[in-house]
């Protein structure tokens, strides 16, 4: 007959709830960094063609073509208080951006409770062609006059003698 040693299954019984304990804090501690994962604040820079500026629920409707799936496509990016608008690298507000502009910018990729994907702008940049107005200028025709230059003084021609 087998003879039982005192104490060895107190030991396995102790060794076996450690390991268990153990296993129990990695898997939480495993799961803790997925939903950190999961609530980690993504931005995507992004780059399209501005399709419609709706004021009323703060939202552009952007196209951009994806190279990935070789096709374009429709966006929702919502536009909040923070967001820097920039048009030809002055400050502006959403009522200033124009359908057909080409913009670029940074969106964060939030969630919404329902688990859809929302863009929200960080930073939109368009840049047109057109002469912009001076703040101190009375009309366009001062804006486009050149300002008078430093060194047209006469001293130049002088210069150019010697």
């Amino acid at each position: 007959m087998p003879t039982k040693r005192a104490g060895v299954g107190r030991f396995e019984r102790g060794s076996f709830w450690i390991s268990m304990c153990t296993v129990a804090l990695g898997f939480l501690a495993g799961s803790s960094g997925c939903e950190e994962r999961k609530n980690k604040v993504r931005t995507r820079d992004v780059n399209g063609d501005i399709v419609r500026v709706d004021l009323a629920q703060q939202r552009l409707d952007v196209t951009t073509y994806l190279e990935k799936h070789s096709r374009t496509e429709k966006f929702e990016v919502y536009v909040e208080d923070e967001t820097e608008i920039l048009i030809n690298g002055a400050l502006a507000k959403l009522a200033d951006l124009r359908p057909g502009e080409r913009a670029a910018g940074t969106v964060r990729v939030a969630r919404t409770e329902n688990g859809n994907k929302r863009l929200i702008a960080i930073s939109i940049h368009v840049d047109r062609a057109e002469v912009l107005v001076s703040p101190g200028a009375t009309d366009e025709s001062d804006a486009q006059k050149p300002s008078p230059s430093l060194s047209s003084s006469g001293d130049d021609s002088e210069e150019e003698q010697e």
